[in-house]
């Protein structure tokens, strides 16, 4: 008896994984923006948020580019350039 409620109470602590809100990113298209002030900064607004950008393999892009978020560091946003046939 006492074998059997063990092994309930093992079940039912098992959380299933879930990816949290920074996460959630990886993975996500997003829009370039140059900062106004500073055309040497890279920006992208998620959700009314406003992130730093940071390009992988330094990379150029512009303004209105859209790429894919591969990282978080910190508040900066690792991404890289979409392949030519997403980006269309």
């Amino acid at each position: 008896m006492l074998c059997i409620l063990i092994k309930q109470k093992k079940n039912q602590l098992q959380i299933k994984s879930h990816k949290s809100n920074l996460d959630a990113l990886i993975g996500k298209k997003i829009t370039i923006m140059v900062c106004l002030q500073d055309s040497n900064i890279l920006q992208a607004k998620i959700a009314g948020q406003v992130w730093l950008v940071k390009v992988v393999d330094d990379e150029r892009v512009t303004d209105g580019q859209q790429v894919i978020v591969v990282d978080i560091q910190g508040c900066h946003l690792k991404v890289a350039k979409m392949p030519y046939n997403e980006a269309l």
